[in-house]
C-alpha cells in the first residue's frame, strides 16, 4: 500500500518480482558446490524437519555423506531439533557458542550417538569437518541458530 501511494512508480509487476527474487541469508545457503556446503538457521524441530527432507532429496540423489555442525542455544528443544536431523546426518560435530543463552557442546551430545567428539567454537567444529570429507560428493551441514550459521558464514567469506 505505501508503495502504490509512493508516486516512485513501482507496479505490482515489480513487486511480483521482487518477492520472487528474495532470498533469506542462512536458509538453505551454498557456500560452495564441492564439497556442497550448506547453511541453515534451523533451531527448532519444524524447521530441522523441513531441512532434514530437504538433505534426505539431494543425499538420496547423490550418495553423499553428510556432516552436521551444530551449535545452538540452551533455550530451545535441543533434544528434539537433533532428533528430526540424525536421520540424513551421518558424522556430527557439536559445538559451543558464547553468551548467556549459548548451550556446550556437551548438552547437545547428550541427544547424539555415543562418543561423539565436541568442539568449544562452530569455527572448530567446521574445520574438523572439512578435514574429514573423503570424497567431494560428501557436504557439510552448518545449522543450530543465526549464531552459528553467521560465525561460519564470515569466517568462510574472510578466507575466499
Amino acid at each position: 500500500m505505501a508503495l502504490g501511494v509512493s508516486e516512485l512508480g513501482v507496479t505490482d509487476e515489480h513487486i511480483v518480482d521482487g518477492l520472487a527474487s528474495v532470498k533469506l541469508a542462512g536458509r538453505m545457503e551454498r557456500l560452495s558446490e564441492s564439497p556442497l556446503i550448506l547453511l541453515d538457521v534451523a533451531h527448532n524441530p519444524h524447521s530441522a524437519g523441513y531441512l532434514a527432507q530437504k538433505i534426505s532429496e539431494m543425499k538420496s540423489a547423490s550418495g553423499a555423506k553428510v556432516h552436521g555442525v551444530v551449535a545452538m542455544l540452551h533455550d530451545k528443544d535441543i533434544k528434539a531439533t537433533l532428533e528430526e536431523m540424525k536421520a540424513v546426518v551421518d558424522h556430527w560435530y557439536p559445538a559451543s557458542l558464547k553468551g548467556p543463552r549459548a548451550a556446550d557442546w556437551k548438552t547437545l551430545a547428550d541427544s547424539l550417538p555415543d562418543g561423539i567428539q565436541g568442539f568449544e567454537t562452530p569455527s572448530d567444529a567446521f574445520e574438523a569437518a572439512k578435514a574429514a570429507i573423503a570424497w567431494e560428493g560428501d557436504m557439510i551441514i552448518v545449522f543450530g541458530s543465526f549464531h552459528t550459521v553467521g560465525e561460519i558464514a564470515d569466517r568462510f567469506s574472510q578466507s575466499e
